[in-house]
């Protein structure tokens, strides 16, 4: 792996110049980001932030964000990146990282192949299939909850199930699973912050994946890959695929529960009326998605004004503020409240947009789905077991989600 210096500045994640100063909204950033992006949003479409210690720009209003989303002059390729984008470890400029040169740093044509070779897997019928597998693994996961007590929702359910899914899918036996749980994990946290060990953490994501695929790759999508695909483009495409399949569903199972427990009255109405489920995850991904800006950025090869500012056209990285956007008041009415029953206008960004937008998001929607419709089917009780206050929220610059979400639950037929 490189080792050339790079520009990442440790716990200093999110920080925004003003008054002659820059000032650290890190802590706000992870705790609180919708209360941030609202006051950028009101105060500019665009703004020039320094992101993991990289100068970045992060577009914040939603009619922006959709209209960039598809803009040929932002690439997705990191040998497209500039200045200090190039030399960040976050921004993957350097080829040698291997596994990251998947389809989501890739532009039309190379990424047109690179989907189309695993888009049959991910179809509607194809996640349809998978619904009675995933409902077991649901069952199974509960069964081992205790009748009444307490249970910590992320390490017990959330990221149990959406793991087992999408290694079932890729052929992964479970000798491999729990390892690279725990550096898929380390790869979104990067290290409380610490994004100068994002080059180690992929580093060994790497050697598992290739540890993993000789082994099984008779088997799952990761078998039917090799006719289509070099070894460097199924290691890329196995580490996309389970980061992505398992960091992004098990944050919005989090966010998901989390919300119904900060709104009971819609937790009961869910109760009595399970048909409200997917409108009710819908509402989630928009008012608090598990991506709260896009994960990777896209660089400039033209200039783009924007408001009155001009994205240059020299490699300038690019991110968009998904969860910003989500809630831009150009977009829906009262954006800061939970609705289970608003009227849907256009769509959000939970998923992203345009020829990147997530392409497992009909399968994590399933899992979510059956979840949370057998979560409140077979719970007579659920409550947080500690103070809303005391939440801890995974410390990333994409992902929003709590590291653990304790509760007291009764199963039904519980003494």
């Amino acid at each position: 792996m490189p080792t050339a210096p790079h520009t990442d500045a440790g716990q200093e994640l999110f920080r925004i110049p003003g008054d002659g100063t820059e000032h650290d909204w890190s802590q706000r950033y992870i705790t609180d980001p919708h209360a941030l992006f609202a006051a950028l949003r009101e105060r500019a479409p665009v703004h020039r932030v320094t992101l993991a210690g990289t100068p970045t720009w992060l577009v914040v209003r939603y009619a922006d964000v959709r209209r960039l989303s598809t803009d040929a002059r932002l690439r997705h390729d990191p040998r497209h990146a500039g200045g200090a984008a190039a030399r960040a470890s976050w921004t993957f400029a350097d080829q040698s990282y291997v596994v990251t040169g998947n389809m989501l740093r890739r532009d039309p044509p190379e990424h047109t192949r690179l989907r189309e070779s695993v888009a049959r897997e991910f179809t509607g019928h194809r996640a349809a299939a998978l619904g009675p597998r995933i409902q077991q693994i649901i069952d199974d996961l509960i069964d081992a909850w205790p009748a009444r007590g307490d249970i910590d929702l992320i390490a017990d359910f959330a990221h149990q199930l959406p793991m087992t899914v999408i290694a079932d899918l890729l052929g992964v036996d479970s000798a491999h699973r729990a390892p690279f749980a725990r550096l898929a994990g380390a790869y979104v946290g990067t290290a409380e912050g610490d994004t100068g060990r994002v080059p180690q953490t992929v580093a060994r994501m790497r050697d598992e994946l290739r540890d993993m695929i000789p082994t099984h790759g008779t088997a799952g999508i990761l078998g039917s890959l090799g006719g289509a695909l070099d070894q460097d483009e199924v290691l890329a495409m196995a580490f996309l695929l389970l980061v992505a399949g398992y960091e992004t569903t098990a944050s919005l199972i989090g966010n998901t529960v989390l919300a119904l427990l900060r709104h009971p009255d819609a937790l009961t109405e869910l109760r009595t009326s399970p048909e409200l489920v997917p409108a009710a995850i819908e509402e989630c991904l928009r008012w608090d998605p598990p991506i709260k800006i896009s994960p990777v950025p896209r660089f400039s090869v033209a200039d783009i004004p924007i408001g009155d500012a001009v994205i240059p056209g020299d490699g300038q990285p690019v991110v968009f503020g998904y969860a910003a956007a989500n809630r831009d008041p150009d977009f829906v009415d009262r954006p800061a409240e939970f609705d289970i029953h608003r009227p849907r206008r256009g769509g959000h960004f939970g998923f992203g947009h345009g020829v990147h937008r997530c392409l497992g998001a009909g399968l994590g929607q399933l899992e979510v789905q059956l979840a949370v419709e057998t979560l409140l089917r077979r719970t007579a009780e659920m409550a947080l077991a500690v103070e809303p206050r005391q939440l801890d929220y995974v410390h990333s610059r994409f992902m929003r989600g709590v590291r653990t979400l304790p509760l007291s639950v009764a199963l039904r037929g519980a003494s």
